[in-house]
């Protein structure tokens, strides 16, 4: 991380604000989100990951400014998306971290605790530190959130019940008479917690199952005893099934008319995002579709338990964002402590510079305008330093002229002409919309 210039922001959208259709062109899926980690190539955004679900796409990391991450996101998003504007969404620093224990707390979902966030926020997180894209605050958030999800679901009853879209999509299937045969396209996570509500709620529904990967395939179908079919033999496995659910993760449609042509599906549950039922289906009238907005909102009528219990959940949400918002003013405050005394060649005991922190941490408690990685809670840090350790630091006004020599004028960052929003971002008087 570079002292003294990022800052940890989230950038989003999600079904608050948007409809499917919306989010289908931010929505990527484990290998773009790999393309994207190899991609960037900046000094100005090093450490951050994507989270995209079938909800939101967000990206949570550390830049000089906000832009850098909306400029990654627009950079990345498929057609026009210049409309969106309106529905994007920025925080930073404590509310950044806040929200994110909403997220994964099942708080901010559309489904309200809906708990299969959690294998999400993991699976995207691992994906990151992979291609190296995490540091140790990045590591710590995730680590508080897996906390804060797990009290939620440990002390409250929040997410008793199941209402995932997957089980909803089950318990529609009981009520369909003279139910006999289900195809599935997918055998990711989704497609296989699908397989596992037929099985306890179906148990003599016969269950095809459909997906490009033949490994994984053949490793799903003999788990479950299901009947494997290529994503090529995917109108045989339709022609006797009475519906058809689409769990798949690809960015172009994988069902089309020509599948349906000899089948006998009556109702086909689209589970993707982007949507892998091609536009032709919807259009058709052919079969009855279902997608994961309609799937969402027929279920909301089940959560008003879960609703009595938000107030504990969010009590939980804003104790766990104190203590990380105090644990980050001190790794903040040590970096920069680090920080000068390398530079200055010189070492102070970390029980005095505990001791100033103590100090210094009371007033920013209570300041709202200081918040973790921010330019200003570096130069409250670095001025109470210098008042308790001159010999380590210059004068504050030797050091604000560094800054403002060395500083673009737009962000008070320094200018990185390598840097793939250096044209809109270093460059101009005023910042863009995106």
């Amino acid at each position: 991380m570079t002292h003294g210039v990022n800052r940890f922001f989230v950038v989003g959208l999600s079904f608050k604000k948007t409809d499917l259709t919306q989010r289908n062109l931010f929505a990527f899926n484990s290998q773009q989100c790999a393309d994207i980690y190899k991609q960037t190539d900046s000094d100005c955004l090093k450490e951050f990951f994507i989270l995209s679900t079938c909800n939101r796409t967000e990206i949570y990391g550390f830049a000089p400014c906000e832009y850098l991450l909306t400029g990654l996101l627009q950079q990345h998003a498929k057609g026009n998306t210049e409309a969106m504007q309106e529905s994007l969404y920025i925080k930073e620093g404590s509310k950044a971290a806040e929200h994110f224990f909403e997220v994964a707390s099942g708080l901010d979902s559309q489904i309200p605790g809906d708990y299969e966030i959690i294998s999400q926020i993991k699976s995207s997180f691992q994906l990151a530190k992979h291609h190296n894209r995490t540091n140790g605050y990045l590591e710590k958030l995730f680590n508080f959130s897996l906390q804060a999800s797990k009290e939620v679901k440990n002390t409250t009853s929040f997410s008793d019940g199941t209402l995932s879209v997957s089980y909803a999509v089950v318990q529609q299937l009981i009520q369909q008479p003279s139910l006999s045969e289900v195809t599935i396209v997918g055998a990711g996570e989704t497609g296989e917690l699908t397989i596992k509500y037929i099985r306890k709620f179906l148990p003599e529904v016969k269950i095809n199952l459909v997906n490009r990967d033949q490994e994984k395939l053949n490793l799903i179908a003999d788990r479950y005893q299901t009947t494997a079919y290529s994503l090529n033999d995917l109108s045989t496995a339709l022609e006797t099934s009475d519906a058809l659910i689409v769990a798949t993760n690809a960015q172009q449609p994988v069902v089309y008319l020509h599948h349906l042509e000899h089948s006998t599906v009556n109702v086909i549950y689209d589970l993707s995002v982007p949507q892998n039922v091609a536009k032709e289906v919807y259009e058709s009238g052919r079969v009855d579709i279902l997608d994961v907005d309609t799937i969402s909102e027929k279920i909301k009528y089940t959560v008003s338990a879960r609703l009595a219990e938000v107030p504990k959940v969010e009590a939980i949400i804003t104790r766990f964002t104190q203590q990380f918002t105090e644990w980050s003013f001190r790794h903040h405050y040590f970096s920069v402590a680090g920080h000068v005394q390398g530079g200055a060649g010189k070492t102070v005991s970390r029980k005095a510079l505990h001791t100033i922190f103590q100090q210094w941490q009371e007033t920013a408690l209570v300041d709202s305008s200081l918040a973790p990685y921010s330019e200003r809670t570096q130069q409250s840090m670095l001025l109470v330093l210098q008042h308790n350790f001159p010999d380590l630091l210059p004068s504050p006004s030797a050091e604000k002229k560094e800054i403002k020599t060395h500083a673009c004028t737009t962000t008070g960052h320094a200018k990185q002409s390598s840097c793939f929003m250096a044209n809109q971002c270093c460059r101009i008087a005023t910042h863009p919309a995106w």
